[in-house]
């Protein structure tokens, strides 16, 4: 099996678990203490990968090698306010509606904005049978949600 699907399989999963333990974690600390708390834990091991990437770059993955340009682009912001707005709103919809819901139309929209992104910004777009399984995952939703 290739290792990319492992990879995003055991991410959904710490998806799943990140939103729900920041969930229990703003019980006590309320959700921006929690976000704040994950937040420094991040950038703590964001800082070793780039440490470790630039100490010993044979352990990085190509893929993962760069080098900070002078001036960055607008919308490298982007994704840090992506993580925002995950860090902060997963949680909550969990809080509201339940993991299992909250989970299943999460994957629901990240399949469509897959399709999307795969097809504008990769060039990639999808054959049937991939329409055909996002359709599926999009009537799952609707029936997970229902009470």
């Amino acid at each position: 099996m290739d290792p990319a699907l492992l990879l995003a399989l055991g991410v959904g999963a710490f998806g799943v678990l990140q939103a729900g333990l920041n969930k229990k974690v703003g019980v006590d600390a309320g959700l921006s203490g929690a976000a704040l708390v994950n937040s420094l834990v991040m950038l703590t091991a964001i800082g070793a990968f780039f440490a470790l990437e630039r100490l010993r770059p044979d352990l990085v993955p190509d893929a993962f090698r760069g080098r900070l340009p002078g001036r960055p682009e607008w919308w490298w912001v982007l994704p840090g306010l992506s993580g925002f707005f995950i860090v902060f709103g997963f949680p909550w919809a969990i809080g509201r509606i339940g993991a299992t819901t909250a989970v299943v139309l999460l994957i629901a929209a990240q399949i469509v904005a897959g399709v999307v992104w795969d097809g504008l910004a990769e060039g990639h777009w999808p054959g049937a049978w991939k329409l055909a399984g996002a359709a599926l995952v999009g009537v799952g939703a609707i029936m997970a949600s229902l009470k």
